[in-house]
């Protein structure tokens, strides 16, 4: 599976399209920039979210990373694991 089919993925097609295209709009923003670079965007992404009374279940969340981690080279499993320390995600995503 290459990175743009994880959104194709039958699984993720279940979660609500408005939050699918609030996700993919912060993959597309954060398309090659340090995780640093990112922190403003997921941080705008979340704040869109909640502005539409939207927020990703820890399912979702779960679902999402699993289905990404599978295409994920080692400096993007590194930023994954910051991305999950700073948003409090458990350890099992």
């Amino acid at each position: 599976m290459t990175r743009v089919d994880w959104a194709s993925h039958p699984a993720v097609r279940k979660i609500d399209i408005r939050k699918l295209s609030v996700l993919m709009a912060l993959i597309n923003q954060s398309e090659g920039k340090s995780f640093s670079e990112m922190i403003p965007s997921i941080i705008e992404a979340n704040k869109h979210l909640t502005a539409m009374g939207l927020a990703f279940t820890n399912d979702e969340i779960k679902l999402i990373f699993d289905v990404m981690k599978k295409d994920m080279s080692e400096e993007e499993m590194q930023q994954f694991n910051k991305l999950r320390s700073l948003m409090n995600l458990p350890t099992w995503l």
